[in-house]
C-alpha cells in the first residue's frame, strides 16, 4: 500500500499577492470547523508509514479571496534547543481558503524514546500571501521499541 503524499499537491501555484490576506495554523480534524492552534496547544504526532514522526496541520488563509493553490514552506523548530529542521517547499491545494491534513516531518533527535515534553514552533511562508506561525507541545516516546 502507497503512503500518502504530506499534502493535497496542485499546480500551477498562484503567482500573485493578497494583499490584507492573513496566514493561520491550526488542528487537522476533518470533522470540526477551522480554528488556530492555541498557544503550546498540546497536539499528537503523527507516525508516518516509514517511521517518521510527523505533525499534522491545516492552513487558512483569511482576510482575502484566496487562490486554489499555493507554494509554501514549511520550517518546523525546538526553540529550547535550538534545534530546527530543513524546510519543506511543496504547492499544496486549498479549498474555501483551507488545505486538508497537511504533514511536516520532525526533525528532532530523540522524539521517539525520549519521554518528554517538546516544544514546536511551526513557521509556513506562503509565497504572495504572508507567514502564519504556531507554537505547540507534544510529547515524546511514543514509539520507542526494545
Amino acid at each position: 500500500m502507497a503512503v500518502p503524499p504530506l499534502f493535497e499537491e496542485c499546480a500551477p501555484s498562484f503567482a500573485g499577492t493578497l494583499a490584507g490576506a492573513t496566514v493561520e495554523i491550526g488542528p487537522p480534524s476533518e470533522t470540526d470547523p477551522f480554528r488556530p492552534f492555541a498557544a503550546d496547544e498540546l497536539v499528537d504526532v503523527v507516525w508516518g508509514g516509514q517511521g517518521s514522526p510527523m505533525l499534522a496541520f491545516r492552513l487558512r488563509i483569511a482576510g482575502a479571496e484566496a487562490p486554489g493553490c499555493v507554494l509554501t514552506a514549511t520550517t518546523l523548530s525546538e526553540p529550547s534547543t535550538m534545534e530546527m529542521g530543513a524546510t519543506d517547499r511543496g504547492r499544496v491545494a486549498l479549498h474555501c481558503g483551507e488545505t486538508l491534513a497537511t504533514f511536516a516531518i520532525v526533525p528532532f533527535a530523540g522524539v521517539d524514546c525520549d519521554a518528554r515534553i517538546f516544544d514546536v514552533h511551526l513557521e509556513v511562508v506562503v509565497d504572495g500571501v504572508g507567514t502564519g506561525t504556531a507554537d505547540v507541545t507534544f510529547m515524546g516516546g511514543q514509539a520507542c521499541y526494545g
